[in-house]
C-alpha cells in the first residue's frame, strides 16, 4: 500500500498534461498556482482518468491527501469540492472517497475536517459486494491508526457489531496492539469472539505475517 505520492511519481504520472495542471499544483503544494488555476476555471472535481500504473489518483482533493499537502487541502475545501467522488483505485484498494483515503493513509487532521464537513461515511463503488465493504474503522484498524479508530468510534454510533468485530480481528492479525486496546475500551466483545481473534492472529503470524 502506498502511503504517500512523491513529487517525482506525481510528475511522471501526469507527464506535463495541462488537463491535470491543478492536480500537479496541489501535489507540489504550489498554492499560488492552485488559486490561479481555479480562478481560470479549472475543474476542482476533475478526476484522474489516465490509465497508467499504479492506478488513478482521483480529484485534486485526493491528490492533496496522497501528497500530504495540508495547506492545499485546506484551500481546496474553501472552494467547496465534491467530498464524495470515488478515485480510480490503487491495488490493493477499492475505489475510495477522500475521507476513506485519508483514513487509509493516516491523515488524522484531514479525516477530522472531511468528517465535520459532511463527507459520506459509507460510500463504496457500486460493484463491490456488501460483504467486501471495509468500513472506516476496519480500514483504520488494518493500517494501525489507533487515534483515528478512536475518533471514528467517538464521533458516531453507526458502526455495526460486524464492523467492530472485523476491525478488532484485522488489528489482531496485523499485530496492532494500540488499536486492539482502543477497540476493547470502546466496544463489547464476547469471550468466544476474543478467543477466535487470538487464534486467527496466531495462525496469520505462523503463515509469515506480519
Amino acid at each position: 500500500m502506498y502511503h504517500q505520492l512523491s513529487p517525482a511519481l506525481l510528475d511522471l504520472h501526469f507527464n506535463n498534461n495541462s488537463a491535470f495542471a491543478l492536480h500537479v499544483a496541489v501535489g507540489h503544494g504550489n498554492i499560488t498556482q492552485m488559486h490561479e488555476l481555479l480562478r481560470a476555471g479549472q475543474d476542482i472535481n476533475k478526476e484522474d482518468t489516465l490509465e497508467r500504473s499504479p492506478g488513478q489518483f482521483g480529484t485534486p482533493l485526493h491528490i492533496a491527501i496522497w501528497c500530504n499537502q495540508q495547506e492545499a487541502f485546506d484551500s481546496l475545501l474553501v472552494y467547496g469540492p465534491n467530498l464524495d467522488v470515488l478515485d480510480g483505485g490503487i491495488d490493493p484498494r477499492f475505489e475510495d472517497t477522500p475521507l476513506r483515503l485519508a483514513v487509509w493513509l493516516g491523515r488524522r487532521e484531514m479525516v477530522k475536517q472531511l468528517w465535520h464537513a459532511g463527507a459520506q461515511h459509507k460510500k463504496y463503488a457500486s460493484y463491490i459486494p456488501v460483504l467486501s465493504h471495509e468500513s472506516l474503522p476496519e480500514v483504520a484498524a488494518c493500517e494501525g491508526h489507533a487515534a483515528i479508530v478512536e475518533d471514528l468510534l467517538l464521533w458516531s454510533k453507526e458502526w455495526t457489531q460486524v464492523e467492530r468485530n472485523v476491525a478488532i480481528r484485522v488489528a489482531s492479525q496485523e499485530w496492532h496492539p494500540d488499536v486492539v486496546k482502543v477497540l476493547l475500551q470502546w466496544c463489547s466483545f464476547t469471550v468466544q469472539e476474543l478467543e477466535s481473534y487470538l487464534v486467527s492472529a496466531t495462525r496469520h503470524s505462523t503463515r509469515g505475517n506480519p
